[in-house]
């Protein structure tokens, strides 16, 4: 875990005595951060709730983006299109260490105070991000280099429990929530929770397991309460999802989903300015994709277009998944 907002300690000389160089520095930091602060209170009222012209930004084309999504929905591709943007920076799960899928406020505010801040015209650099994942360490690394910041933003699915006190903190915030076929996604998921190994590396873990009496895990399952003799824990990912009571870990994801859009359906009536659903499939089209674009402050003369990719075959399921697939349909009829 890399906090960014961090002081070389000074060179103390005497009790009263603190080197003149390493003072200003600390006070430059504080300046440049309070300056930002002040900037986002005057030109949105306290919190951002007193924004003229329905939570618009008024300060020109910068924007805050949080994507969010049931994970496996095209979170990837929604990512790779806002970072094609001129001047743009957009995470994919950004910071999950430090994120539960609900009573966690405090990470989520802080980042898109520190969000506003970059816009704003502060030090990239000044922003708390998870650098034990490539992916998130790549990202940050690139937005240290940039001259300008005109979008920043980040996509998760664990933002769901979060939308309504970001955009309380915030009306600079636009949120995108992606929305896929529920089969496809279970399906995605299934296989993406399972634990791939080499063909040796398959039978050699097995026999050690015979050996040791250990726990062979063949996959995760983020969505149930379970002891781990089954499934393997995850100390990141488990905490970051809701958990269901169901028969099976397909029957999980289902609810899982249902449950998410069901929750993402109220949030769109109650924030319909500033929430849109994405329908995943639809992302391939050039102009839906200038819709998402102009939704999120991007002008519409700057909008940059990528391939969309989404997780798993569009040809149809394999025979297992399909099997897998009527099983938890049979099993959520039946309840």
């Amino acid at each position: 875990m890399h906090r960014s907002l961090h002081y070389s300690n000074p060179t103390i000389t005497s009790p009263f005595r603190v080197r003149a160089r390493s003072l200003t520095r600390v006070l430059l930091d504080y300046l440049r951060l309070r300056s930002g602060y002040i900037s986002q209170w005057s030109s949105r009222g306290r919190l951002g709730r007193n924004l003229p012209s329905g939570g618009r930004n008024l300060t020109g084309s910068v924007m805050i983006v949080i994507g969010l999504g049931t994970g496996r929905s095209g979170t990837a591709s929604l990512a790779k299109l806002l970072n094609a943007q001129r001047d743009a920076l957009c995470f994919h799960e950004m910071n999950p260490s430090c994120i539960r899928f609900s009573g966690t406020p405090r990470p989520i505010l802080n980042t898109i105070d520190e969000y506003q801040v970059i816009v704003d015209g502060g030090d990239p650099s000044m922003l708390t991000v998870d650098l034990g994942r490539p992916v998130a360490a790549k990202a940050y690394d690139r937005l240290c280099r940039m001259h300008r910041v005109r979008l920043i933003g980040d996509i998760a699915f664990y933002y769901l429990s979060y939308v309504e006190a970001i955009a309380a903190r915030n009306p600079n915030v636009r949120f995108l929530c992606l929305r896929r076929d529920i089969d496809e996604t279970v399906a995605s998921w299934i296989n993406k929770s399972r634990i791939s190994r080499w063909p040796s590396k398959h039978l050699a873990d097995r026999i050690g397991a015979l050996i040791t009496r250990a726990p062979f895990h063949q996959s995760r399952n983020f969505w149930m309460e379970h002891d781990g003799s089954h499934w393997q824990h995850d100390p990141v990912w488990d905490k970051c999802f809701p958990k269901f009571e169901a028969a099976s870990m397909p029957e999980a994801i289902r609810k899982y989903c249902e449950f998410y859009y069901a929750e993402a359906e109220q949030l769109a009536r109650k924030l319909q300015p500033v929430f849109r659903f994405v329908d995943t499939p639809r992302m391939v089209n050039g102009d839906y994709q200038s819709e998402i674009l102009s939704f999120v402050g991007v002008p519409v003369g700057e909008h940059v277009f990528t391939d969309a990719h989404i997780h798993q075959s569009r040809t149809g399921h394999s025979p297992k998944a399909r099997r897998v697939l009527a099983g938890s349909r049979e099993s959520a009829d039946r309840h």
